[in-house]
């Protein structure tokens, strides 16, 4: 219905600065459209593989999926003046090799980075990292933006849902429940809550101890 009503605007436009910004204004719709469907579809292929396992699956280097991503989206985080990098230590750090679905886990944090992207103020760090102890693993994206109320941490990773933080901004909603679909199915689960060096959140996806192996 949005993009019909933009298109009919479209061709009503008597003027060349009417029409660019009706063109401007269906383009963004379609934009937005595509990235819904995108995610719906991200979440279907979860949904159908919940439960399957990822055992059987060939082993994926998480950390240099988490490097490329950080390559992939720096001219976004350059766009917003933003301070996009691997948090300190992590380039001497063993890897973390998990049996698993590498198309989906490059969407898991695809997914996160756009999420802080998207959120954090102008001028923010956003640092991207791992860790291994006795406890187990895990890969975290934190920032150093206003973070989320405790409050909405669970809610946020509900289906369609956003944060207050949220309000007055594009997006679907989608992004944080894809990264928990696709952290569970990979014997994982997405924790929010504050990054102690930035101050803002901390998105991180945690495995127990022998969940994945090291390099």
């Amino acid at each position: 219905a949005a993009l019909k009503l933009q298109l009919q605007l479209l061709e009503r436009a008597s003027d060349p600065g009417a029409r660019e910004l009706a063109q401007q204004k269906l383009a963004s719709g379609i934009d937005r459209a595509t990235r819904l469907v995108q995610q719906l579809l991200a979440l279907a292929r979860q949904d159908a593989q919940a439960g399957s396992g990822t055992a059987s699956l060939p082993q994926v280097d998480l950390s240099a999926i988490a490097m490329q991503a950080i390559a992939d989206l720096a001219p976004a985080a350059q766009a917003r003046k933003l301070d996009l990098g691997l948090a300190e230590g992590c380039e001497s750090r063993p890897h973390l090799i998990l049996h698993g679905d590498a198309l989906a886990l490059q969407s898991l944090v695809v997914n996160l980075l756009e999420n802080a992207i998207k959120y954090v103020p102008e001028g923010s760090r956003i640092d991207v990292g791992w860790h291994q102890n006795a406890a187990g693993h895990g890969l975290s994206v934190e920032d150093s933006g206003p973070g989320i109320p405790e409050s909405e941490r669970q809610l946020v990773m509900t289906r369609f849902v956003r944060g207050d933080a949220a309000t007055g901004s594009s997006g679907t909603g989608l992004g944080l429940a894809i990264a928990q679909a696709i952290a569970q199915r990979h014997g994982g689960r997405l924790e929010l809550g504050v990054s102690s060096g930035l101050g803002g959140l901390r998105a991180l996806v945690a495995w127990p101890s022998g969940e994945a192996p090291q390099r």
